[in-house]
Order: structure tokens, then sequence, then C-alpha cells
């Protein structure tokens, strides 16, 4: 929690007995809306000293009268890294890890204009498959790339487009695409500046590449491996021109 958590206790209690119960509801509804994944406590527990067992904690805060999602703790082998992922970043995870439900609406501002302006956007996620590709080297360690599949209903200013032609619905797959993918590097930077492989990525290559994982000490090369993200986006409204 971010803030003084005592006091978020005694504060919210005297004034509602369901508190505790209500706060319990809302951690668990990430994972039903597909913000981010539930770790219980066994888990975590469990996770101290094992190898490939990274978690990410939610954050929370109060604003004005609720409590809202700031944002995830990273953990690695059970320990806190003091890293943290931003509300944004969160929900990128579950995009690079396709576990997407179709519920997220993203928001945000792509890059500047000519005239120093950027482009709002907001968008709701219909459907979402990633899939991780890795590309031995004969010298050096092994690239990554993360394939992204995203298809996604566009919404712009707030109303929904109705009516969009190819130009644009093109131009827009394009540009959302790549300031996705912008946000999906700082992302994954953040993971490997904490050595917290979220995405499970020494997992693939323990079960897909063996002879490659035996090359590696994971926890000294999994912060300098070069991972790329690739997000495609498929806008699907039904009427384009």
């Amino acid at each position: 929690f971010d803030g003084n958590i005592s006091k978020l206790f005694k504060t919210n209690l005297k004034n509602n007995k369901e508190f505790t119960n209500q706060l319990s509801e809302f951690v668990s509804s990430f994972e039903e809306n597909g913000i981010m994944s539930n770790v219980s406590m066994m888990r975590f527990i469990q996770s101290k000293g094992v190898p490939l067992e990274d978690i990410a904690l939610p954050l929370l805060k109060q604003s004005d009268s609720e409590i809202v999602l700031k944002g995830a703790l990273l953990f690695h082998q059970g320990m806190n890294t003091s890293e943290k992922l931003e509300k944004e970043q969160v929900r990128m995870v579950m995009l690079l890890l396709g576990k997407d439900q179709g519920r997220q609406r993203l928001t945000g501002q792509m890059s500047e204009n000519s005239d120093g302006t950027g482009s709002h956007y907001a968008v709701y996620v219909k459907n979402v498959n990633s899939k991780i590709t890795v590309l031995p080297e004969a010298n050096g360690l092994p690239r990554v790339n993360i394939g992204v599949r995203l298809k996604i209903n566009s919404i712009e200013a707030g109303e929904s487009v109705q009516t969009l032609n190819t130009a644009i619905v093109q131009k827009l797959e394009k540009e959302l695409g790549k300031h996705l993918e912008e946000q999906a590097m700082e992302t994954i930077k953040t993971l490997q500046k904490a050595n917290c492989d979220l995405l499970g990525i020494g997992m693939h290559l323990k079960a897909y590449h063996p002879n490659v994982w035996k090359t590696l000490n994971w926890s000294k090369d999994y912060p300098r491996l070069s991972i790329k993200p690739n997000i495609d986006v498929e806008i699907i409204n039904q009427d384009i021109e």
C-alpha cells in the first residue's frame, strides 16, 4: 500500500464494517477483469528462493474516498526488488502475456504532431494473443521476440468510431502498434532492471530450448537479454468503408 496502511484500516473500518471484505473483492477483481494476475499467500511464501518464480503484487493507494490500483511491486524469488510498475505497465504485462480477457480499456496519447500536439486514443481490447520466439546466437546470448496480435475496437475523443475508411484504419493501426511497442519496451526494461522474469521467458527457454538454457546463468543473463516486443494491431470496428 502506498501510504499509511494502519491509518487506512483504522479510518475505513470505523465507517464501514465491510471494508476488509470489499478490499479483498477489489483485489480479486484484477484477474477477473484482465488487469493483473492474482497471487495467493501460499504461492508468495513458496516463491522465496525458487528459480523462475518471479511475481508482482498490486500496489494500492487511496484517492479521495476510494482505493485504486497505482501499480505493482516486483519480486524476484520472493524478495522485494524495490522496483515498481506503473498502472499502465501492469496492463501492458497482461498484453505481452496474451492474458487480456477482452475487458481492458486502454487510453493514452501517441507521438506529437508537427504542431506539438499528440493524438489521444482510447481502445477496447477484444482479443489478444502472444508468442515468445527465441533466436539462438552462435556467440553470445539468444535474442527474444515477443509477438503480440491485438484486436481492438477504436474509440476517439470519447466517442465510438462508427465508420472508418481503410486509409485511416491502416494509419491508426500502424501508429498505435508503434506507440504500444514503445510502452512495452519501457515495461520490459523495468522488469529486467528488477531481474523479475514476469513474462516467463526463462520457463519458455527451459521447456522449448533446453540446449540454449544449459548455457545460461539465468540470474546474471536475464537482465542482459535482448527482448524485443512486436505488436500487431487490428481494428475490428464493424463499419469500415
